[in-house]
């Protein structure tokens, strides 16, 4: 049998009277989750206890002490809501992780069952510069009162690398799920960065292994970029090298090769200074999957330089993923830039970097990916929204200083998305530095026209079982068009429907699909929605 899984969904409006009047500044409703947080930064939206409502989960770098001598701590918190109506939502705060452990940078975490229990367990990275490096733990739900390192080697003390971003998938294919990570160990001289597999012997034991030496460091992604069946890695690189790389998995690590496989790295872009965040996503709703990705510069730093001496900017590009991706150039397109650091830097550049960690979704739903972008060196959290032709227009969400993080989700299940995103302020010299003010964490809702959109849709039931049901309501009869796209954005599904004014139920047979993940397109004469679902 055959289950459809809503996973994500995407909501689009009139395309034609976007195109001629352009695109008309969003109003935002603000919604404070916590007015007042020192060192706000790093987030994730997961509904924890399963009781339907999302709950936030945050980190904080340096909630205790300054940055400036050793130790200092940072913190997990998880925010849980009463309800999941934004304007009365009260929410109880819970702390994961206490100051108390001087666990300073508590980086992103990441909602994975890590010893395949059926529990849901919170992967926790910490470290960065000046923390003397950093560890690798996991937090063993549903309680999340167990703590153990990855491996003895991730253990705080025992090394002098940190970590920040991880993925999780069986890269050996024994049926076990294994850890993919990059790191970074800064204490000695130059920057030493290597990738990483922790090979996953069951119930939560891990064995280390390396990929790649002097490679990657912060920012990792895992696509099946040349389309061959298995999985590849794209690096973003902040310390050093190339800004943005990817490496082709040859051979898949096994007992015949020691488990270290065979990687083939190419380049991506070396134009755009230090490697930052990256997400794959069909930016521009064309059916094809593109690696969208931010740099984090700062333009007086005089070593982020192009030939000419000119500083690069700072900004966000996506890159079209090229047939043949290892000997093809992949064409690089900007979403935006000019985000010139305004934060103080304490008279060294390299200290302060914009953008921010940004997120995508189609905010203003007319049916194109938007992007959301933190500030971080510079201010304010912004909105790039997609327009037609596929250039980029930039408004403001909200003021601040350092927004590092944002979430693009539909919290409140309307229909609309909203965003969630981390303040974490930062000293205006070096006197406010000895005690930083405090940040914040908001969600913040796009005020969208209801009389723009005029029609409802919804794919039903959730799950089914080889059936999908699409119920909509139209102003008037006209021809709809159902697609479905592979994770490799294969076409595998079509089908055509007249429709009559009012309602109608579209029943898709989904019999035939092999269990994976899909895209979903309904196009309209007008408008279009997509969603994201996978097949069981």
């Amino acid at each position: 049998m055959k289950q459809l899984c809503h996973i994500i969904l995407f909501l689009g409006l009139p395309i034609i009277s976007l195109a001629q009047q352009g695109l008309k500044p969003l109003k935002w409703n603000t919604y404070p989750i916590k007015n007042e947080q020192k060192s706000a930064a790093f987030i994730e939206v997961h509904d924890l206890d399963k009781d339907g409502i999302k709950e936030v989960l945050m980190t904080t770098l340096i909630e205790e002490g300054n940055g400036f001598s050793i130790p200092f701590a940072g913190a997990l918190r998880v925010f849980n809501p009463s309800t999941s109506q934004l304007n009365t939502a009260q929410w109880v705060e819970k702390t994961l992780v206490s100051t108390d452990e001087k666990l300073g940078f508590i980086n992103e975490v990441f909602l994975f069952d890590i010893n395949e229990d059926g529990q849901e367990d919170i992967l926790l990275p910490t470290g960065f510069l000046s923390t003397n490096g950093g560890s690798l733990k996991w937090l063993a739900g549903p309680n999340f009162t167990t703590r153990q390192a990855i491996a003895e080697e991730t253990t705080k003390g025992n090394t002098l690398f940190f970590w920040h971003q991880v993925i999780q998938l069986d890269l050996d294919k024994d049926g076990h799920k294994d850890l993919i990570t990059t790191s970074t160990n800064v204490s000695n001289g130059p920057p030493v960065v290597r990738v990483e597999w922790y090979r996953h012997l069951g119930n939560g034991k891990f064995e280390q292994h390396i990929i790649a030496h002097n490679t990657g460091g912060v920012f990792i992604v895992a696509h099946d970029f040349d389309q061959d069946g298995d999985y590849d890695l794209a690096l973003s690189q902040f310390f050093g090298g190339a800004s943005l790389i990817w490496l082709e998995q040859i051979t898949p690590p096994s007992a015949t090769n020691n488990w270290q496989g065979q990687w083939e790295q190419h380049l991506i872009d070396n134009t755009t200074g230090l490697g930052y965040a990256m997400k794959v996503h069909d930016i521009d709703a064309d059916g094809q999957p593109e690696l969208v990705y931010c740099n984090h510069n700062n333009q007086n730093n005089e070593s982020l330089v192009d030939s000419t001496g000119t500083p690069i900017p700072s900004g966000v590009y996506w890159f079209e993923i090229p047939n043949k991706p290892d000997i093809e150039a992949w064409s690089k397109h900007v979403i935006s830039e000019g985000f010139e650091v305004t934060n103080f830097d304490f008279g060294n550049p390299a200290s302060q970097g914009s953008p921010g960690i940004f997120d995508i979704g189609d905010i203003d739903e007319n049916g194109y990916p938007d992007v959301i972008l933190p500030g971080d060196g510079t201010k304010d959290l912004y909105a790039l929204r997609q327009q037609p032709n596929h250039t980029f227009t930039r408004e403001t969400i909200a003021k601040g200083t350092t927004f590092g993080m944002a979430k693009v989700v539909d919290w409140d299940k309307d229909g609309d998305l909203e965003v969630i995103a981390t303040m974490h302020n930062s000293p205006a010299n070096f006197d406010q530095a000895q005690n930083p003010p405090p940040g914040h964490i908001k969600i913040y809702d796009p005020v969208i026209d209801k009389y723009q959109k005029p029609w409802k849709v919804t794919l039903y039931p959730m799950p089914i079982h080889d059936k999908a049901f699409i119920r909509l309501n139209l102003l008037r009869s006209q021809k709809v068009q159902v697609r479905l796209f592979d994770k490799f954005a294969r076409p595998v599904y079509s089908k055509r429907f007249q429709t009559t004014s009012g309602e109608n139920i579209l029943e898709l047979d989904l019999s035939a699909l092999p269990p994976d993940f899909y895209l979903l397109k309904l196009r309209t004469k007008y408008r279009r929605k997509i969603w994201r679902v996978v097949v069981k």
